[in-house]
C-alpha cells in the first residue's frame, strides 16, 4: 500500500511512458508518470496491464492503440520501450508522430535506471494509483547485484515484474529526458537512449 494515492494525472500535462511487452509468457505493461502539481518533487504513476492466456497472447495493436489514446489525452513527451517484441510497432508509432525511445535491456542501461527507481522509491518520491496487479509485480521484483549497482532479475523474481520494468523506464525518461546518444536509428528519426548516470 506504500505510495498509494488518489492523485489523478493531469490531462495535457507533460507525461512519460514506459513500455515492457510480453506476448505469451510475460504480461505487457504500459506505465505513465507525471510530476505532481501539488508535490512537484514527486512522480505519480499509473499502469495499463495486459495478461496473456494460453489461448490468447497479448495483441500489440491494443498496446499501440492505448499509447495513441494517451498521446491524445496527455502531453506524451517520450515513450521508452524495450525493443524485444515492440521494435516494429515502435517504428510505426514513430511514423505517426509519437516520440519513441528505445532503451535496450542491457546491464549498462538498466543498472542506472533501476538505481534511480530504487532511490526514488526509498525516498517516497513515487506515488501510484493503487493498481493491485502493478503493485504485486513491483513487489515480485528481485534485485540482481552487479559491480555498478543492480538490475532486476526476471528469472529469480517471484512472478511477473513487467510493471516494475515499465515504471523504471518511465521514471528514467522523466528525469533524463535529454539523455540520448547516437545510434543507427537516428537516420530514420528513432531515438535510441538510456540513462547516462552510470
Amino acid at each position: 500500500e506504500a505510495g498509494n494515492s488518489d492523485y489523478q494525472l493531469v490531462p495535457g500535462a507533460p507525461t512519460y511512458a514506459g513500455v515492457d511487452v510480453g506476448i505469451k509468457r510475460d504480461s505487457t505493461s504500459v506505465c505513465l508518470v507525471q510530476f505532481r502539481t501539488d508535490e512537484p518533487a514527486k512522480l505519480h504513476a499509473t499502469w495499463r496491464i495486459w495478461v496473456p492466456t494460453i489461448d490468447e497472447p497479448v495483441d500489440v495493436t491494443d498496446v499501440m492503440a492505448h499509447l495513441r489514446a494517451m498521446d491524445t489525452r496527455y502531453d506524451l513527451r517520450e515513450i521508452s520501450y524495450d525493443p524485444r517484441f515492440f521494435d516494429v510497432p515502435a517504428k510505426l508509432l514513430l511514423d505517426e508522430g509519437l516520440k519513441v525511445v528505445e532503451v535496450p535491456q542491457s546491464l549498462e542501461r538498466m543498472t542506472p535506471i533501476i538505481g534511480e527507481l530504487y532511490a526514488r522509491m526509498r525516498a517516497g518520491q513515487i506515488t501510484h494509483d493503487g493498481d493491485k496487479l502493478a503493485a504485486q509485480q513491483v513487489l515480485n521484483a528481485i534485485p540482481r547485484l552487479n559491480e555498478r549497482g543492480m538490475t532486476l532479475s526476471k528469472g529469480k523474481s517471484r512472478g511477473r515484474i513487467d510493471s516494475a520494468i515499465s515504471l523504471g523506464l518511465a521514471v528514467d525518461r522523466s528525469v533524463n529526458p535529454t539523455s540520448t546518444f547516437h545510434s543507427n536509428y537516428e537516420d530514420s528519426g528513432l531515438t535510441f537512449a538510456g540513462s547516462l548516470g552510470a
